[in-house]
């Protein structure tokens, strides 16, 4: 396995040439490359041994070579990749969906592989290799998923004009990336709800393994102490959303959220901002269970602006993040690298704005802590 791997590594490192089969061969180049490009059924004695030859060598035709030979680069690998997970998450997905919207509105090819790294990383462990990458299908990746420093290096590996996506950090300075600002949203959505005057508000997110849960948080706490809002674990309730296996967002959205208006009025909120619109949906259904008011009690704010945020009663204010703009971003920054243009920005954000709708009021008069 080590041998394969490390013969796969050295193609990809030093792929074999038009010019390394034509000097073996002893025939020119452009010999070699209209035997490419021939009906294998109709190739003479003589190209057909050239044809062996290159199989022999381990050549694999790069199509985007021929792309930009034409002026067209228009072939890009999309890799939809995980950690820790065994199956794509339904987030991936959707983020694998809008690359195929923004891919078709450029004009342009894309091919997507999904793809589990696994779990276990050493220094010398074994990394796969995509087969759009190890064949050479494509002439630059978008990438996406969750991460860890061997995959950043692995790609880097690859020699391949390449942009990761996702909720990203120490990404390497000579790779390229497009994330989401979830801090900026997580402060706004703190600071409108206590601009309404509340002053008792929960977070209701998943576990620490996703850098976007770590930034909700940190966003989240850093908001609460500059407007002197209520602090500290109580209002950080984690739910059980990280496993496919086992996620269960909406029934865990409307659990935690009946804990939370089973408290004490002293220690109840007043607002509840989550992860996620299905936890929101699932804070609503509970809401109603204990006939509870949205939003004259209670306000709420969903996180990701889906089809859900539009479709509840009352409508969900939830945070918007916006994939068309970065998957649009992304391919533009590997479009520029295989064309050898200069990226003035190698690391970019997309802003997540909170959109304002139906289920915040300010908190109702007398409620204690409002």
């Amino acid at each position: 396995m080590n041998e394969m791997n490390a013969d796969m590594s050295s193609q990809l490192s030093n792929p074999v040439t038009i010019d390394d089969i034509a000097k073996r061969a002893k025939v020119h180049p452009s010999t070699v490359s209209r035997t490419m490009a021939a009906d294998p059924e109709k190739l003479t004695p003589r190209r057909r041994k050239i044809l062996e030859m290159a199989r022999e060598m381990g050549y694999t035709p790069n199509v985007n070579a021929a792309a930009l030979r034409r002026g067209a680069s228009d072939t890009i690998g999309m890799l939809v990749v995980s950690t820790f997970l065994q199956y794509p998450t339904s987030s991936q997905l959707s983020t694998a969906s809008f690359a195929m919207r923004a891919a078709a509105e450029n004009a342009l090819r894309l091919i997507t592989d999904f793809y589990n790294w696994g779990t276990q990383w050493t220094p010398d462990a074994d990394l796969p290799i995509p087969q759009i990458v190890r064949e050479r299908r494509v002439g630059g990746i978008i990438a996406t998923g969750t991460w860890a420093q061997p995959q950043f290096d692995q790609i880097l590996s690859w020699k391949i004009p390449a942009c990761v996506v996702g909720q990203l950090k120490n990404v390497p300075e000579s790779l390229c990336s497009v994330g989401m600002n979830i801090r900026g949203g997580m402060y706004e959505a703190v600071q409108y709800l206590a601009a309404l005057g509340h002053r008792k508000i929960a977070l209701m997110i998943g576990g620490p393994k996703h850098i976007a849960h770590v930034q909700q948080q940190q966003a989240f706490e850093q908001a609460t102490r500059e407007f002197n809002l209520a602090g500290g674990e109580q209002w950080l309730i984690r739910a059980d959303i990280d496993s496919p296996k086992t996620a269960r967002p909406l029934a865990e959205g409307y659990h935690l959220t009946l804990q939370l208006l089973d408290r004490s009025t002293d220690s109840r909120p007043t607002a509840i901002i989550y992860g996620n619109d299905t936890l929101a949906i699932g804070g609503l259904q509970a809401a109603a269970k204990r006939d509870v008011d949205v939003p004259s009690e209670l306000s709420i704010i969903g996180t990701s602006d889906t089809f859900l945020a539009v479709g509840s009663e009352p409508q969900l204010t939830s945070i918007h993040e916006d994939h068309h703009q970065m998957m649009t971003a992304a391919l533009r920054l590997v479009e520029m690298q295989i064309r050898n243009q200069n990226i003035p920005q190698r690391h970019m954000l997309v802003d997540c704005p909170l959109i304002k709708r139906q289920s915040c009021a300010p908190p109702a008069p007398g409620t204690p802590g409002s």
